[in-house]
């Protein structure tokens, strides 16, 4: 019975000491951990099993009891609620693990506050129980039987959000529609399990055939440079060309190897020759006679985006846009036969998911059921854009996740969804939106601890190239800065000033990044220096940036403690 795959993490919460009465919640965590683990279905972390640690104990458990599946609170109504207890119920409320609550009523029959607050519809499961003996009997019968309903809820809500089993063959078969697709063009499982663990958090391990790596496989691999530090240069770009030449008609192959050298170039910030290239590479399209019309509108849009971040690099204003301009000779609206359609499935399906959310008066259901077939749509549309190199639409997929995760976090208030959402939305580069992201979701950045914060501000070290990244890391330091602990935050400081240090004494800085830095700046001055904000302002108001005074004798009057400075 024991060789199970797939057991439930389940984890024990209740009082831990060393006087004699406590022994019992350590006698009820042990027999409880033996009968549950003798069913086969699940593996009970015990605070008394555990091995050692290099982190604290408490850090321990905390992160054991968020990687479990579901909890076991046992409380004693004499002994009440301890601060122990009460901090791992705030790590379950927090990541809504599903929860079984246990009070003993044989030496006080009177509820706790806490049983009083579980009395609601909506509340989680709660038993109230005679003896300590009672729960070790009934634990293990009441959680199978909360687990066998809770998967038929779930296969009910699988049913009700209309996902048949034809869902996982759409893109197959808009994939095979298309005449010179090849059979190896289909096969995109790593990028799937990739999108369905980021998103849902499924867990899936991506077991890599290291004998046939094929294109999903460097599809997979770009995808560190996209979530992860991994750089351009450690990519091998020789390698995903030659398994994209066994997929593309030789014309087609011809003129992507051309943008892919040309987006190389890009992330390496050699920008005059990306541009060059893909030039190129539109004049090979518009020349070859047997080339769709959306492809070549598609490097257009390219040409028109990589122009416009470059006049803005070089603080200019290209009126005559190149690419824009050739666009508009066009006769018809560029319409993706695959990406546009797999992306209206999408909205069509987080709209639905709106309408249904706010016709039952913003009720938070618990379980969507298997979603997977929208993060398969998502990583189809990053196969095929990787296939054409499109960068507009590669660099576009934080915006399109990021779109499923707001439906989803403002549906189920699902901790993880909302942390990933604001990853999501630094990584846009959208200040603005970060803000009203903070604003939407109470309590957010109060919830969040220093590791979350953490995680938060490397994230904005994937976005390249560095341009990119630094305005992710101003959007992101002004946003958590606060909640770092003060090693982190030194770390990511020093680094961050570096960059505003250069741009500050770079007579030619770009200037849309100057709003950037002042609201950064103001977010987290409460941990700076007075002086090198001092530093900071007088350093523009000597320089010839006039455009920044304004700006700047606003950001002195909020930031400095004039009367502390004459202290000193």
């Amino acid at each position: 019975m024991d060789n199970y795959r797939n057991k439930l993490k389940v984890f024990i919460s209740s009082k831990i000491g060393s006087n004699e009465n406590d022994q019992k919640y350590m006698l009820a965590r042990t027999a409880a951990k033996k009968v549950l683990e003798m069913t086969g279905l699940f593996t009970v972390y015990s605070f008394e099993t555990a091995g050692p640690s290099t982190g604290s104990a408490i850090d321990d458990y905390q992160e054991e009891l968020k990687a479990s599946d579901v909890c076991i609170v046992l409380i004693d109504n004499k002994d009440g609620v301890p601060e122990g207890v009460k901090k791992e119920i705030e790590t379950i409320n927090k990541f809504r693990i599903p929860t079984l609550y246990y009070f003993c009523e044989e030496r006080n029959n009177q509820p706790t506050q806490l049983q009083e607050i579980l009395q609601n519809p909506a509340g989680p499961k709660f038993s109230v129980i005679p003896s300590f003996n009672k729960f070790i009997e009934n634990c293990t019968v009441n959680l199978v039987d909360d687990v066998l309903s809770t998967y038929k809820i779930k296969r009910s809500l699988n049913v009700q959000n209309d996902v048949s089993e034809d869902n996982n063959l759409t893109v197959q078969t808009q994939l095979m529609s298309s005449s010179f697709y090849k059979k190896e063009a289909l096969m995109n499982s790593y990028c799937r399990a990739f999108f369905n663990n980021l998103i849902f958090d499924e867990k899936n391990e991506i077991d890599v055939d290291k004998t046939d790596k094929n294109f999903d496989y460097y599809c997979y691999k770009f995808l560190s440079v996209l979530f992860g530090n991994d750089d351009i240069e450690s990519f091998n770009m020789d390698l995903f060309l030659e398994s994209l030449q066994k997929i593309l008609p030789p014309n087609y192959y011809e003129i992507v190897k051309i943008r892919w050298n040309s987006n190389q170039k890009y992330y390496l910030e050699k920008h005059d020759e990306s541009m060059e290239l893909l030039r190129k590479a539109f004049e090979m399209a518009k020349k070859d006679g047997n080339i769709e019309e959306w492809f070549i509108q598609d490097i257009l849009i390219d040409l028109r985006n990589k122009e416009n971040e470059i006049a803005e690099l070089n603080n200019e204003v290209h009126r005559n846009n190149y690419g824009q301009n050739l666009l508009n000779e066009q006769k018809d609206r560029v319409y993706y036969p695959i990406v546009d359609r797999n992306e209206k499935e999408l909205l069509d399906w987080i709209e639905k998911d709106r309408q249904k959310h706010d016709l039952k008066n913003n009720y938070r259901e618990s379980y969507y059921g298997d979603l997977s077939f929208l993060g398969n749509l998502i990583a189809d549309n990053y196969y095929q854009m990787m296939m054409f190199g499109s960068l507009t639409h590669i660099s576009r997929i934080y915006l399109v996740i990021q779109k499923l995760v707001y439906q989803l976090s403002v549906t189920s208030d699902y901790w993880p969804y909302i942390v990933l959402l604001l990853k999501l939305t630094i990584l846009t580069s959208d200040y603005n939106k970060v803000e009203k992201i903070v604003g939407s979701f109470e309590n957010i950045l109060e919830q969040m601890d220093e590791t979350e914060a953490r995680d938060i501000y490397e994230w904005s070290n994937y976005l390249k190239p560095s341009h990119q990244q630094f305005k992710a890391n101003l959007i992101a330091m002004r946003t958590i800065g606060l909640y770092l602990n003060d090693s982190d935050f030194t770390l990511y400081w020093n680094s961050l000033r570096k960059k505003i240090d250069s741009w500050l004494n770079d007579d030619s800085s770009t200037i849309f990044v100057q709003p950037i830095i002042f609201d950064c700046l103001k977010g987290i001055c409460r941990r700076l220096d007075d002086n090198y904000m001092v530093e900071f302002c007088l350093k523009i108001l000597s320089s010839t940036s006039r455009r920044y005074y304004r700006e700047t004798l606003i950001l002195v009057g909020r930031t400095i403690d004039f009367k502390l400075l004459l202290c000193q």
